[in-house]
């Protein structure tokens, strides 16, 4: 489970920043395509309830969503836990995938290709770098 959570927080992470940085550069052809009109651009912006249609994405995201903050509601009552839900909650919820994805990457990386790793008073040498090196 620990291997599998790790991998799908990463695929997932991966996918949300590749969709953010595709729509990112997109957006300056958009833009060039109405001759950089930005006033116009943002008129035409409209949102509309009824025009909302929920993908497989929204269909599975939702009820995480609810079960992450029912699960956040009830530890907190059961704990007993006075204070209120903070914004600080719902910023953890956000970004600890990304958090989480970006630790697991950087460990994979220092691991296949880090000269050495120092952590706790201790220094690793077994990357594959090493490896490769030494039998070379």
């Amino acid at each position: 489970m620990a291997i599998t959570s790790i991998v799908l927080a990463i695929l997932f992470s991966s996918y949300a920043l590749y969709k953010v940085l595709l729509q990112a550069l997109s957006y300056p052809l958009t833009l060039g395509a109405i001759n950089f009109d930005i006033i116009t651009a943002i008129k035409s912006l409209t949102f509309n309830i009824f025009n909302f249609t929920p993908g497989f994405r929204s269909l599975i995201a939702i009820p995480l969503f609810l079960v992450a903050f029912g699960m956040i509601y009830f530890a907190k009552v059961y704990s007993q836990d006075k204070s209120k839900i903070s914004i600080f909650y719902i910023l953890y919820f956000i970004f600890y995938i990304y958090l989480f994805s970006f630790w697991w990457i950087m460990t994979v990386l220092y691991k296949l290709f880090a000269p050495e790793f120092r952590w706790g008073g201790l220094t690793w040498k077994n990357s594959l770098l090493n490896q490769l090196r030494h039998k070379a």
